[in-house]
């Protein structure tokens, strides 16, 4: 029986090697025996591969309702089929901040290097926004139906014009629009695996619904069914002149805005500003004026002597 056992193995073997196919009762084991004997770097190879299939599957996005998605999309030229989308995290690390000012990790240069182009900091076409939003249940002291959305300073250190809020039945459908890009669809931002340089960002290919331009562009000449004209501001408006936070870069420059459910027409609350600069630095500020540009000497000369005047006036006896 055992040689007989063995002739089939032999005969199975054989076939494969002629090309036929083997016996279905052939076991598996026998054909492993065939790799590990005639070619022992096949088995090392399969294995590598199950290895980055299996590490690959650990690098996707984590993403939760509530949290606030930087996008990036080119209306043309280099990566316009691409959204890079990073997850800022919550927003209530925003609106209660640890600290006033800091430095936002997740965007990497690498990748805007590599999905727009080396000149991604001067491009008209290239554009950058940031919003999130809750859904039918709270989050955190953020009630249902709660939006936050950016929208671009005129300059740096000029406050935008504030979003309006509405009721959260005329919120909702920004709210979808925004939350479908946290998880569900093809393009949503949960099913991504992470860029090779951040662990929260994502390329995401931008015809998919979930992806940042197409749940922006649901209505057309508004963004995500709600902002006239737009959330987003173009990169070619990052300044040359230093900005008061460091002294050695300009910063172009969001305001985030909080819209909770609330009075239609009246103003969303100002979270903070986000100031992006040419080597893609990313800050935070709950003061935007931070990012405005370091004033002339002629104009702090100036503003020194009128304190020193208004000081003297002040000390002059009656």
């Amino acid at each position: 029986m055992l040689k007989a056992l063995h002739r089939n193995k032999r005969a199975a073997v054989s076939s494969q090697l002629s090309g036929r196919r083997k016996p279905a009762h052939y076991p598996i084991h026998a054909t492993l025996f065939h790799m590990k004997t005639k070619n022992p770097t096949v088995p090392r190879l399969t294995g590598l591969a199950c290895l980055l299939l299996l590490t690959g599957s650990s690098g996707a996005i984590t993403v939760a309702t509530g949290d606030l998605i930087l996008g990036f999309r080119a209306n043309g030229g280099q990566g316009s089929g691409i959204n890079l989308e990073v997850n800022l995290g919550p927003a209530s690390q925003y609106t209660n901040p640890a600290s006033p000012t800091f430095t936002v990790p997740g965007l990497s240069t690498l990748d805007l290097i590599s999905t727009y182009g080396s000149n991604w900091n001067t491009r008209s076409d290239l554009a950058w926004g940031i919003v999130g939003a809750t859904t039918t249940d709270a989050v955190g002291l953020a009630p249902a139906r709660t939006l936050w959305a950016s929208n671009a300073e005129p300059s740096p250190g000029t406050l935008s014009t504030a979003w309006t809020r509405s009721s959260a039945s005329g919120q909702q459908n920004a709210s979808n629009a925004i939350a479908t890009m946290y998880s569900g669809p093809a393009g949503a931002l949960s099913v991504q695996s992470a860029t090779p340089n951040s662990p929260t960002a994502a390329f995401v290919d931008n015809s998919l619904q979930g992806s940042w331009t197409f749940q922006d562009d649901l209505t057309a000449g508004v963004s995500f069914r709600r902002f006239n004209p737009t959330v987003t501001g173009t990169l070619n408006t990052i300044p040359g002149t230093p900005a008061v936070y460091d002294g050695t870069r300009g910063y172009t420059v969001l305001d985030v805005w909080e819209m909770q459910p609330g009075p239609s027409g009246t103003d969303g609350t100002l979270v903070g500003a986000f100031g992006l600069a040419a080597d893609g630095n990313l800050v935070f500020s709950t003061n935007p004026g931070v990012f405005a540009p370091v004033p002339e000497p002629s104009a702090t000369i100036t503003l020194l002597g009128a304190a020193f005047a208004v000081a003297a006036r002040r000390r002059r006896p009656a």
